[in-house]
């Protein structure tokens, strides 16, 4: 499985089981917005997406408003 398939999975998997995401990759659409779903240690996950082979949270949230056509934001 390539890594950054892994990195959702685990990620989809930690959310479901009601625990922070360690890669930034799922968010909840929440008032017509779409809102990333809760990260553990926010202050090394452009590293850890790194590791993974994904890109920057910056990039990723830009790629989900256009392929979702509604606003994506960190917090609500």
């Amino acid at each position: 499985m390539p890594a950054d398939q892994a990195a959702l999975l685990i990620d989809r998997v930690l959310v479901g089981d009601g625990f922070p995401q360690r890669f930034g990759t799922q968010f909840t659409m929440v008032d017509g917005r779409l809102v990333l779903d809760s990260v553990e240690n926010e202050g090394s996950l452009e590293e850890r997406r790194k590791s993974m082979g994904l890109p920057t949270m910056e990039e990723y949230m830009r790629l989900m408003e256009d392929l979702y056509h509604v606003p994506v934001v960190r917090h609500r």
